[in-house]
């Protein structure tokens, strides 16, 4: 996987940061791994963590209410856009950073990997 500091650097938000920085971070940061099809994160659900997808994909989508006329209303999840590892992407930043609700739902589309930031809890693989 190269260097971890390196990889903590491609994240956008952790770019900047010193190697003292970054060791601080790696501190507080626990591995979590999920199945294909787990769901990581809930709209609308508190958030005290963020992840940094290490392997694998994920689909990050929003509830819909729609109308269809009268009282013909139904429910989707629709799928925003599919990411990958090699992405460097934080998920769940904003509700960490801005203490607010989760704003997306986060499913797993394969087996994958992340660096767990925030409460610390012990993951079964």
């Amino acid at each position: 996987m190269g260097d971890i500091r390196d990889i903590v650097r491609k994240a956008s938000i952790f770019k900047n940061l010193e190697d003292k920085e970054i060791s601080e971070v790696l501190n507080i940061t626990t591995e979590k791994r999920v199945h294909k099809k787990d769901l990581i994160m809930q709209e609308g659900d508190e958030g005290s963590t963020m992840y940094m997808l290490l392997e694998g994909e994920v689909e990050v989508s929003k509830a819909l209410t729609m109308r269809f006329g009268g009282e013909d209303i139904r429910k989707a999840e629709k799928v925003l856009s599919a990411l990958r590892a090699q992405d460097h992407v934080i998920l769940g930043e904003m509700a960490l950073i801005a203490k607010e609700k989760r704003s997306a739902s986060i499913l797993a589309k394969t087996i994958a990997c992340f660096w767990k930031f925030g409460e610390t809890i012990s993951c079964g693989s």
